[in-house]
């Protein structure tokens, strides 16, 4: 497959938590939500999963924010994206629903639901335009 080639870089934020109208999310846990296998290989996979097409010709940048919430088993919910491209917002979050389930945040030893706001900017090299 023939896609632009970008680079993605994918910023994690600290956690935003203590939203009052979010169901069931604690204001600062001690431990954070977490992928399983580490955040090298999460934006590995993120990267290797994003359909590129989505990226219109003559752009130079993409952006989106990812806001999802780590439930207590790990799972994620709620998973929305802000940005200026529809097809972009929509594709970073078919990509995070194909992520595998993290280590949920925890407080005294339990898991507690938290909230993540992600911003993903992609940038489209500009040695590949799109064929």
């Amino acid at each position: 497959m023939k896609f632009l080639k970008l680079i993605i870089l994918l910023i994690f934020l600290n956690p935003f938590y203590g939203n009052a109208q979010e169901k069931d999310v604690l204001p600062i846990p001690q431990f954070k939500a977490e992928p399983n296998e580490g955040m090298q290989k999460f934006y590995a996979a993120f990267v290797r999963n994003f359909n590129s097409s989505t990226v219109k010709s003559g752009q130079e940048y993409a952006k989106s924010k990812l806001v999802f919430f780590v439930e207590t088993d790990g799972t994620f919910s709620d998973i929305t994206a802000e940005g200026e491209m529809i097809e972009v917002n929509e594709e970073v979050i078919r990509v995070m629903k194909l992520m595998p389930i993290w280590k949920p945040a925890t407080t005294n030893g339990k898991p507690v639901r938290s909230k993540f706001i992600m911003p993903v900017i992609i940038k489209v090299t500009k040695n590949n335009p799109p064929k």
